[in-house]
């Protein structure tokens, strides 16, 4: 059975998460996310500006939502205070090297782990410190275009647009 939660005119979703009671959808087009009732229902525009290109999203809890900004290159984090979110602080500056950020991933320690999508590279980020470290080199193993990740025990998969494939990497 197919169920639309909601449709919003000229939107581009690239990313999405759930996060308690609603779905959290990123629009690239409009540099926006968009969040629905997971029953379904009209969205709401819950970040509506300081984004350039948006394009994953992960939770950390709650309260925290980390977000790819590929258009500045960073990874950014809000906050839910109040029942609004607002920008907290950056997770990933451009600095890092990471081009095009995209696919972001919860690893089983709590680290983040964030794809580069035009650095063909992935590197885990502490978010208390904020150290960056190289996970995945640029083009190890053939990874080229990483779209997106997740985690399956301590191995890595990653889609890998350009060559139509998914990569597991193991962390162990």
């Amino acid at each position: 059975t197919l169920t639309t939660l909601g449709t919003t005119n000229g939107a581009d979703f690239t990313g999405i998460a759930v996060n308690g009671a609603h779905v959290f959808a990123v629009d690239a087009a409009l540099d926006r996310v968009v969040r629905f009732p997971v029953a379904g229902g009209s969205g709401t525009t819950v970040i509506g500006s300081g984004l350039s290109s948006p394009a994953g999203i992960v939770f950390g809890s709650a309260t925290q939502m980390w977000l790819t900004d590929t258009g500045s290159d960073r990874v950014l984090e809000y906050v839910e205070s109040g029942g609004s979110w607002g920008f907290s602080r950056v997770l990933l500056p451009a600095a890092s090297g990471v081009r095009d950020p995209c696919g972001l991933a919860l690893t089983p320690d709590g680290r983040l782990a964030a794809a580069g999508c035009g650095s063909d590279d992935v590197v885990l980020v502490d978010p208390v410190t904020l150290a960056v470290s190289p996970l995945v080199l640029p083009g190890a193993g053939g990874l080229e275009a990483p779209k997106d990740l997740v985690w399956s025990g301590d191995s890595l998969l990653v889609a890998s647009a350009v060559n139509n494939a998914v990569l597991s990497f193991d962390a162990a």
